[in-house]
């Protein structure tokens, strides 16, 4: 059953995505997990999960979170969901089936509206975010796949910002819980307003600490 969930969900993210490649399709799903579910897991495992089920690596089955998380990709609410669909012999997933024919006035209706959207709606919607210096922005999605482009999440669109920091600012609250995360590479310390995922190279945030303050703040040694 894992592989058929699997399967379905790089499926999904090949027609979603539009591209043929793996690493995308599987850069897609881990995006798409992350933004709107919350759960964080790298594309490379998804491949490797993917690359052993097309070996005929049957035992390595998926994790029950990773499994619970793909039915909600495919548009289930969980894998009890997935099971009842089944049951009732639904397609897992598969792309909207074209009509084989039109006929001329299905043809000519369809070219009014499309001239009705065309006057009345804004054809450079933005349905993704990317990051910029210090918050993220809406942005048009690009037609092929661009790890800098994300699909929206509203909350993190809001709220998720980059910080400059001093000796003044307020690092904890009354119950000394950290209300600051950080990100340090190679010596290069970087503070932001909620946890997550860092929006260029992916890593985990992590609240601040006393010590972090105090060296990176104050500049104690």
């Amino acid at each position: 059953m894992s592989k058929e969930i699997l399967l379905a969900a790089f499926l999904k993210a090949k027609n979603d995505s539009n591209s043929s490649k793996k690493t995308h399709q599987s850069q897609y799903i881990s995006d798409v997990l992350w933004s709107k579910y919350k759960f964080k897991i790298d594309e490379r495992t998804l491949r490797d999960y993917y690359n052993s089920y097309i070996k005929g690596e049957e035992h390595k089955e998926l994790k029950p979170i990773v499994t619970k998380h793909l039915c909600k990709f495919l548009g289930y609410d969980d894998y009890e969901d997935f099971l009842k669909n089944k049951g009732d012999e639904k397609p897992l997933y598969s792309p909207p089936k074209r009509p084989k024919k039109i006929n001329f006035v299905v043809l000519f209706l369809i070219g009014i509206l499309c001239i009705v959207l065309y006057l009345g709606v804004d054809w450079k919607r933005k349905e993704c975010m990317t990051w910029s210096e210090d918050h993220y922005e809406l942005a048009i999605c690009p037609k092929s796949f661009n790890p800098s482009f994300i699909p929206i999440d509203n909350e993190r669109l809001k709220e998720f910002k980059k910080i400059k920091v001093d000796t003044n600012y307020t690092f904890f609250n009354d119950k000394g819980k950290a209300i600051v995360w950080y990100d340090k590479k190679e010596g290069k310390i970087e503070f932001f307003n909620k946890s997550g995922t860092h929006p260029t190279n992916g890593n985990s945030l992590k609240p601040v600490t006393q010590a972090i303050v105090r060296k990176y703040v104050f500049g104690e040694e």
